[in-house]
């Protein structure tokens, strides 16, 4: 028997363990809203890890002489950024500040859905599923 990839609303929830049962397994599974033809995917967290390490995140860290201060920001989503008397201080108050900026999101997602593109949701939505592990977030944001 064929897995169905591809489901409707009303088919997702009717099997919904069995849809979960093969996600685990590495297949990928989409949910069709007919009234809006909007489309959900879900995958499992090993597809999701391993194409987060393929999304360029890159955070660039400066020196201002004037004011004697680092300042840190993530290229892909300059509103993650921070600032500290050293360069590590800097990046931990940039994680420190994604977090922040993760949950502004999460309550003006309307918003943010109009100006961010879906790579940077994609990070976005990453660090809100883990704003409570710090560790997490730094590894999604390649802070060393």
């Amino acid at each position: 028997m064929a897995i169905k990839m591809v489901n409707t609303v009303s088919d997702t929830r009717a099997n919904m363990a069995d849809i979960f049962k093969n996600v685990s397994k590495g297949f990928i599974s989409e949910t069709l809203n007919k009234a809006t033809n909007e489309k959900i995917i879900l995958l499992n967290n090993k597809m999701l890890v391993d194409l987060l390490g393929y999304i360029s995140i890159k955070n660039i860290c400066e020196y201002d002489q004037t004011l004697k201060v680092y300042s840190c920001y993530n290229e892909l989503i300059p509103q993650l950024y921070g600032e500290g008397a050293t360069e590590d201080q800097a990046r931990e108050h940039m994680v420190d500040e994604a977090i922040d900026f993760a949950a502004d999101y999460e309550n003006n997602m309307e918003m943010y859905a109009a100006v961010f593109n879906g790579v940077q949701q994609f990070i976005l939505g990453n660090i809100l599923l883990h704003v409570n592990d710090r560790k997490r977030v730094k590894e999604i944001l390649k802070v060393g």
